[in-house]
């Protein structure tokens, strides 16, 4: 549904396997964030096991007595691996899909992960900010960026 109904409708154009992939990506790194969820459920659940499994153990051993601040150092400690691991696999994955890219797509990769980029795809719509585009006015920043021709 997210390939063939939402995206479509979100950037008024089909969406090939490998623009797909790119846009699963962070903005930072030249996506738009929207993620795969078929390409994230194996590891979403193996972090989610890690990071509760004193809780689980806690409750297989019918504990009495449970002290949260031992619990919160072991989730800082193993949440901030968890930051580092997906990091480096949104890096991968990035290397990967600059690999098999065109040319020219390759120099919209480079230009979208600049450092401030990206600031405008994660900035929330507000009037006030002068944030809020219109549809046509996103569609042609997301040809800007993906360098993608322009629809009618």
């Amino acid at each position: 549904m997210i390939r063939q109904t939402l995206l479509p409708s979100l950037l008024n154009r089909e969406v090939t396997d490998f623009e797909r992939e790119l846009l699963s990506l962070p903005a930072r790194h030249g996506g738009l964030g929207i993620f795969n969820p078929c390409n994230l459920c194996e590891s979403s659940v193996q972090r989610s096991e890690e990071l509760t499994a004193p809780l689980v153990e806690l409750i297989l051993s019918q504990a009495s007595t449970f002290n949260p601040s031992e619990m919160h150092d072991y989730q800082f400690d193993i949440l901030k691996e968890q930051k580092a691991e997906t990091e480096k696999e949104y890096l991968r994955r990035k290397e990967e899909l600059y690999e098999k890219a065109p040319d020219n797509i390759r120099r919209q990769i480079e230009l979208a992960s600049e450092k401030g980029a990206s600031s405008w795809v994660t900035a929330p719509p507000l009037k006030q900010h002068h944030t809020v585009l219109c549809k046509r006015d996103f569609w042609d920043a997301m040809c800007l960026r993906y360098g993608w021709t322009p629809t009618e």
